[in-house]
């Protein structure tokens, strides 16, 4: 039997059924199927099951050293292993306070001039916000055998340029480079006859130690003398001298900055840092008449703010700048501290063009409130803090013109035989002392602190030794 149907959209569908020997015809009613929408709407899916891994919470270390000489500095940094925290808080495994030479500055363990009795296991912890405690450990050990020491040799380079440090062993052996009171330049190799440096600068400069040790088991220290000239910058103004450098970080409602430095001349704009030329916030410091002003702008209140008493010309004076919200001051040496005018209200300081010192390229990106005359600063700059940090002026500056080098060893201030280093400090220069003197220009007679003198103890030095 075969089927044929056809399908009347109105009221009725006439179905026909033929067999063998005769058709039958029926009418049946239609059936109105639901309409069949475009578009199918879109299955849903389960996510998809994600893998869960346990967090790795393990404090980590990264050191340059675990094995230091009396004398040597070093840096231990801590830090979680996925990142999840980072306060930690730095101890001695004993419970001891850390000792003076050694602080915890953010989550790293800074060690400075390390003694015997720096010895032993500090302890690195941290508690989650979970009330988990994690810790780890770092073990300093010091070498306390002394070895013969030889005649130093002085090597002098150039700031920015390389220097290669020697070994001059008599007798071949293993080698090993450290460096005396000073943090030794990063990836360097340390176990060759030759120390290579590379951009030196003024804090690169002082007295680096190669141990040659025999296979026998003989050790003998072979000291070299780096010598850096051309570190510390000087302001001639024929006809303009200065320097620049990215502008005063995170100044917006607190900052400090100190400079540093030695006048020729009584007047003259040793700072500035505005926001856009010629108009806009600023914070400018300058000498006029011998008489160190600090003048800002915040938010187009100018204000001016003069030290108790001038500075003396060709000597070296530093200024401490710092405010916090409303308040601040000006400080000039050991001279007491002249405060800045309490602001009504906090007034958000945007800086925002580069920072100079020295000078500028141009007297029309100065607001008029900024300065008091146009005159650059003539004069040496041995030091510039900003927010905290020491800026390595020869080596961070964007711009430098008109800069010659002042030379502050020219005039051989260190007595006895010592070696003057530049160095970017409050007089510009540090010496080295020639055994049996000390003092900070070696004219005290005795013993200045050496490798291993007081034993366990710490040794330091002093004006009278």
């Amino acid at each position: 039997m075969r089927m044929h149907k056809s399908i009347n959209y109105l009221q009725n569908a006439i179905c026909n059924m033929r067999t063998h020997t005769i058709t039958i015809a029926a009418a049946v009613p239609t059936i109105r199927l639901p309409a069949i929408p475009q578009a199918l709407p879109e299955l849903s899916t389960p996510p998809p099951l994600q893998q869960t891994f346990p967090r790795d919470r393990s404090l980590k270390l990264d050191q340059q050293s675990s094995q230091l000489r009396i004398g040597e500095s070093t840096e231990v940094e801590c830090y979680s292993s996925d990142s999840s925290y980072t306060d930690v808080i730095w101890e001695r495994a004993d419970g001891s306070p850390l000792p003076l030479n050694i602080q915890q500055i953010g989550n790293r363990l800074v060690i400075s001039h390390v003694s015997a009795s720096d010895a032993g296991d500090y302890r690195c912890k941290c508690k989650t916000d979970e009330g988990e405690l994690y810790t780890t450990s770092y073990t300093l050990g010091i070498e306390e055998w002394p070895h013969e020491w030889k005649r130093p040799k002085l090597v002098h380079a150039n700031v920015g340029s390389s220097a290669q440090l020697n070994c001059d062993a008599e007798v071949p052996g293993s080698y090993r480079w450290s460096r005396q009171y000073g943090q030794m330049q990063g990836d360097r190799d340390l176990y060759n006859e030759r120390l290579e440096l590379q951009d030196v600068q003024a804090n690169d400069a002082g007295t680096y130690i190669c141990t040659s040790s025999t296979p026998d088991g003989q050790s003998v220290d072979y000291p070299v003398i780096l010598v850096v000239t051309g570190a510390i910058p000087r302001f001639h103004q024929e006809p303009v001298s200065y320097m620049s450098f990215p502008t005063l970080p995170e100044s917006y409602i607190k900052f400090n900055f100190d400079i540093t430095f030695r006048p020729e001349q009584p007047n003259g704009l040793l700072l500035f840092n505005g926001q856009k030329r010629g108009s806009g916030d600023y914070i400018s410091l300058l000498l006029k008449d011998r008489y160190p002003e600090f003048r800002f702008d915040f938010d187009g209140k100018p204000m001016v703010i003069r030290s108790e008493r001038p500075v003396s010309l060709n000597e070296w004076h530093t200024v401490r700048v710092n405010r916090f919200r409303r308040d601040g001051y000006i400080q000039v040496d050991d001279q007491h501290p002249v405060a800045f005018p309490t602001l009504a209200q906090i007034s958000p300081l945007d800086l925002i063009e580069d920072l100079y010192i020295g000078g500028v390229p141009n007297w029309d990106m100065l607001p008029h409130d900024a300065v008091d005359q146009q005159a650059g600063f003539v004069g040496c700059i041995s030091r510039l803090t900003l927010q905290g940090t020491i800026v390595e002026l020869m080596k961070e500056a964007k711009l430098k013109e008109g800069i010659t080098a002042c030379r502050p060893c020219q005039q051989n201030p260190c007595e006895n035989g010592g070696i003057c280093l530049e160095s970017q400090t409050e007089v510009a220069y540090t010496c080295i002392c020639q055994q049996g003197w000390t003092g900070h220009n070696c004219g005290v007679e005795g013993t200045q602190c050496t490798p291993g003198i007081c034993g366990r103890g710490r040794c330091e030095n002093t004006e009278t030794g």
